[in-house]
């Protein structure tokens, strides 16, 4: 990753050309929107990568239940249910409100599900030219 990384690099400075590029891109099509608008996108692309997370935990506290932990979820499964139950639900909550409610604006999880997808193809792109 770092060999991919240092040839977009700016020789002279050490900036990353193409992703400065792509940041203030987006940085621009963000700004005509509120700032209402930009934190509900925001706590969608969190809830997104909370729920990732979460589902981390569950499949390593599935396939690897003995396995040494800086720190350990108290009270089995039930416990797992409570910390991700809550959070989970508020994202479903608030996506459901982005999507129907009184202020209702579809763009903004358009927004966020470009953002997603856009994000698993990059990651997919990279992994494939980064040499051995």
């Amino acid at each position: 990753m770092a060999a991919v990384a240092a040839r977009s690099a700016s020789k002279t400075t050490g900036v990353p050309g193409w992703s400065l590029l792509a940041s203030c891109t987006m940085a621009a099509f963000l700004a005509a929107l509120s700032f209402g608008k930009l934190v509900v996108i925001d706590v969608l692309l969190y809830s997104a990568a909370l729920s990732l997370e979460f589902v981390a935990l569950i499949v390593l506290r599935r396939k690897a239940p003995d396995l040494r932990r800086p720190f350990r979820v108290p009270g089995g499964w039930i416990g797992i249910l409570l910390v991700t139950l809550a959070p989970a639900l508020c994202a479903i909550a608030l996506l459901a409100v982005t999507l129907t409610g009184e202020q209702a604006d579809p763009k903004q999880a358009i927004i966020v599900a470009g953002v997603i997808v856009t994000g698993i193809a990059l990651y997919f792109f990279q992994r494939k030219n980064i040499p051995d």
